[in-house]
């Protein structure tokens, strides 16, 4: 997979198509090639070993006063979006789907509920939107990982408990990601003073390797919210690289360089082999739906693809309705200059078709183990 990589991006970049579309063919057409062996893996290990660097890489270039400057259209509106998202999904897909139970039903909503701004971010020719509006939405993409992955949690642990109290539900909610955020900002702080003290820069660069991996055993250890703590790690990496005193950087200036390229490395090519492994496990998931009709699954797809862009809009439209997001919109655009609701549908549209992709949903796909049918559902 690391060797077809390189080549596959590189066709992408020759020929003007989509990488999605090229990695996802290339890995589905290797499904059809003699010889080679089942790329299976555990579904533990792939939250283990993927999950945590792609939340710390996806973190690690923002900052807290990002959270608080964005904290209505990009925090609370990204919770409430996340939440909406999977109930919606789960619902849909219940009802389309003949047979499923809510357990997988929801499964799929955290599929759906998750993204990242990558799309956003490669396009060629990309909207150029007001900072505030890039903001929320980087804010509404941290948010949505703590509801979704913390929605995962519970439900794949009621596969074995059985559903939980709504309220007792929301209390360990509540602590895993409270208790999650300090336990994070705790090894994050400790990292960076362990990075002021080590040279070179490739042993910093070790150090910070140790950094998603630390704050993930440390919440499974403690039962806490992985995304939570991750990311409040790589959130208190990013708050204390300059002393606040003296102004001064605590690192290294080719440690900081070579840190930001090695983490933009890691999420390209995680990424990257999810959509191939996404790609060749493609055959073998159709064949699971031999229940279902293929016209029944494609327009079940559609639905659910048409739900999640039409809550990912509506709650755009509000995010557009607050500040700073609304006074930044309204200062480039003017209530005159062809109605108040022109440039509030642009915004939301933008954020809405940025929101349609998040290589973590792959990764949750493909560890969501198949002895769940076993189980009854």
């Amino acid at each position: 997979v690391l060797a077809a990589i390189g080549p596959l991006l590189a066709l992408a970049k020759l020929t003007g198509v989509p990488q999605l579309f090229v990695l996802v063919g290339a890995g589905l057409g290797s499904a059809f090639l003699p010889g080679l062996p089942p790329v299976r893996a555990d579904p533990q290990f792939l939250l283990a070993l993927f999950l945590p660097p792609l939340l710390y890489a996806g973190t690690v270039q923002a900052s807290v006063h990002l959270l608080r400057f964005a904290l209505w259209p990009g925090v609370v509106v990204g919770a409430l979006v996340s939440a909406a998202t999977v109930l919606a999904v789960a619902a849909v897909a219940r009802l389309l789907l003949p047979g499923l139970d809510w357990a997988p039903a929801l499964l799929l909503g955290v599929v759906a509920a998750v993204f990242d701004t990558r799309l956003f971010q490669e396009a060629k020719g990309r909207p150029h939107v007001p900072r505030a509006v890039a903001d929320a939405l980087k804010a509404r993409e941290m948010t949505s990982r703590v509801v979704a992955l913390g929605t995962l949690s519970l439900v794949v642990a009621s596969l074995e408990t059985g559903p939980p109290d709504p309220l007792v539900a929301a209390g360990r909610f509540l602590w895993a990601v409270g208790a999650g955020a300090a336990l994070g900002t705790a090894i994050g702080r400790a990292v960076v003073w362990l990075r002021e003290r080590v040279e070179p820069a490739p042993v910093e660069i070790a150090v910070s390797i140790a950094t998603p991996y630390l704050c993930s055993l440390g919440a499974r250890w403690l039962g806490l919210s992985l995304a939570a703590t991750v990311m409040a790690g790589a959130l208190a990496v990013a708050a204390v690289r300059v002393d606040r005193e003296t102004g001064a950087p605590r690192t290294s200036s080719e440690a900081r360089i070579s840190a930001v390229a090695f983490w933009e490395e890691v999420s390209l090519l995680v990424s990257s082999a999810m959509f191939f492994l996404a790609g060749r496990a493609l055959p073998e998931a159709m064949a699971g739906l031999a229940d279902w009709p293929l016209w029944r699954v494609s327009g079940a797809a559609a639905a659910l693809l048409l739900v999640v862009l039409s809550v990912q809009f509506a709650f755009a439209l509000l995010s557009t309705a607050m500040p700073p997001v609304s006074s930044v919109l309204r200062e480039r655009h003017g209530e005159g200059e062809g109605g108040g609701a022109s440039p509030r549908t642009a915004a939301a549209a933008v954020m809405a078709w940025a929101s349609t992709r998040s290589v973590i949903g792959l990764v949750v796909a493909l560890s969501l183990p198949p002895a769940m049918e076993d189980r009854g559902l």
